[in-house]
Formats: structure tokens, C-alpha cells, sequence
């Protein structure tokens, strides 16, 4: 048995769902950290990967019109190009951008742990292909589950929301014991590395694969493809130390940039080397 998370997105009920959070604009971090760039990036090229059912669109837009948005499931592009006509979006793999050329784009925005639900071991061909479509000095931002965080196990009853209405709590009762059985029926699938886990946790009821990755070993993997520093941030969007456990937030952001000169790039070897000495 195996786990299809691309599968599951392209499910056009999932991706139905899955749009109704257009409305909820940016989280608390994403915009903060937009914020802070979006001086730099206003009218630049930008691409939105993994946009799903276009979250992210509308406050990107306001920085920039030059915007493409890019999911590999073809329902979710349908969503988007039913809710924004005029806006442009393509189906594609994060592994393999070829409709687009090297060092086309400003800054790159994969939200929403999109990176997470492609396998482990194709990471690093994302972020080689991230690092090729940016423009020197370009803007790399992403999220990425965090390791560090104890996930909710199946069985808890946090999953099980209480309610007054009869109805809604037989429901929510019948959601709750199939999200056990997704879990028990996929559990063996689990592994644990030494980089990162991949895990079943309470992503669509427990239905999706998901990879969990620790602050060094994320950060080693961009600077071993070629990025510059690397900033991590938690969901008030403070930057948090890497030698310290983060155990609050599940989910991390990252935001790092492609060197602008050779010169840079050399002296991120050195980085990287001293980096890769600590993360192991």
C-alpha cells in the first residue's frame, strides 16, 4: 500500500474544499514578512507555487501584477481560474518548471507546507529548480513542517470537536473514527531518518503523507543547493534560533536568498561547510 498525496489533490472535492480558505488571506507571519519585502519586490516577478486554491493570490497581486500561480493539481488550477479570470495559472510539477526560463522570477513564495507533500528524496530537485528560476538576488520563502513538534496523535480527543447540535456531533463523531482508521490502515507507511520523518498526521484526517524536517537539516539542504542565509521564522514571525528546539510551532517559515555575485556564493561554501559540521 502506498500513499498518493498527489492522488488526493487532484480529488476535485478536496479541491472544492480546499478553496474556500481563499478568503482567509495571508496567516500572521506570511504577512509580516511580506511586509517587510514588498518595497523591494513591488512590480516584480513572482511566482506562487503550490498556490492550491489561491490563498495567496490576491495579497501577492497587490505587489506585484507580474504573477503567475502554479499547482500540480488540475483541480485546484481550475478553482483559481474560475475565482480570477484575468490572472495567470499553470499546472506544474515543482520538480520539473521547464515552461519557464532560468532567472525568471523575483521572488518565489511556496506556502502552506506545499514542499511537504512532495516525496523527500525529489526536496532537493525542488530547491535546485527554485534556485535556477530565480534572478540573482532573488527571494526564496517557504514553509516546511517542523520536526521539533509533537503532532496530535489520532486517537486524541482534541480531534473531536464537541457540539450541542445531535446532528453535528454524530458528524463529527463519524469524521473522528475516520480519521482513526485512515491512520491505522496507513501507519506502517511512517519512516524516520536521520534528515526527516514522514508522517501521518491530521492533514485531511489523517489521509496525507507528510515530511517533517529539523531547522539544520532545512537549512543545510538550501545552502547545499546554493541559497545564502537563511532566516526561520515561527508564526509571530520572529526569527528563531537554530541551535535552540522550536517545539510550539508546527510548521516553520523559511526566507533566503539566491546570491547576487560569484563573490557571495564563495563565501557561502564556507557557510555551508561550517553549517554542515553543526547540523551532523
Amino acid at each position: 500500500m502506498t500513499v498518493d498525496n498527489h492522488e488526493i489533490w487532484e480529488d476535485a472535492k478536496i479541491a472544492k474544499w480546499w478553496s474556500q480558505y481563499v478568503d482567509s488571506g495571508l496567516h500572521k507571519n506570511e504577512k509580516i514578512i511580506l511586509d517587510r519585502l514588498t518595497e523591494e519586490l513591488s512590480g516584480k516577478s513572482i511566482l506562487d507555487l503550490g498556490c492550491g486554491g489561491g490563498r495567496t493570490t490576491l495579497p501577492l497581486l497587490k505587489i506585484s501584477r507580474n504573477y503567475v500561480g502554479v499547482d500540480y493539481s488540475p483541480e485546484m488550477i481550475r478553482q483559481c481560474r474560475a475565482r480570477f479570470p484575468d490572472v495567470q495559472f499553470l499546472t506544474g510539477d515543482a520538480r520539473k518548471l521547464t515552461m519557464f526560463n532560468a532567472a525568471q522570477f523575483d521572488f518565489i513564495l511556496f506556502a502552506f507546507n506545499g514542499i511537504d507533500y512532495i516525496p523527500p528524496a525529489d526536496r532537493p530537485a525542488v530547491l535546485r529548480e527554485i534556485y535556477r528560476l530565480l534572478k540573482p538576488g532573488g527571494y526564496f520563502l517557504f514553509s516546511a513542517h517542523n520536526i521539533e513538534k509533537k503532532i496530535t496523535s489520532a486517537f486524541s480527543l482534541k480531534n473531536l470537536h464537541w457540539r450541542k447540535n445531535p446532528i453535528s456531533m454524530v458528524r463529527n463523531l463519524l469524521c473522528y473514527l475516520a480519521g482513526i482508521w485512515n491512520y491505522l490502515r496507513m501507519r506502517r507507511l511512517q519512516t524516520y531518518t536521520d534528515e526527516y520523518a514522514l508522517l501521518i498526521d491530521n492533514a485531511l484526517n489523517y489521509r496525507l503523507l507528510t515530511c517533517y524536517i529539523g531547522k539544520q537539516q532545512q537549512v543545510a539542504q538550501l545552502q547545499v543547493v546554493g541559497f545564502g542565509t537563511v532566516e526561520v521564522f515561527d508564526r509571530d514571525a520572529k526569527v528563531i534560533d537554530l541551535t535552540i528546539p522550536e517545539t510550539q510551532c508546527a510548521w516553520l517559515y523559511y526566507l533566503t536568498r539566491k546570491p547576487a555575485t560569484p563573490d557571495q556564493r564563495s563565501s557561502l561554501d564556507q557557510c555551508w561547510a561550517a553549517n554542515n559540521q553543526i547540523s551532523r
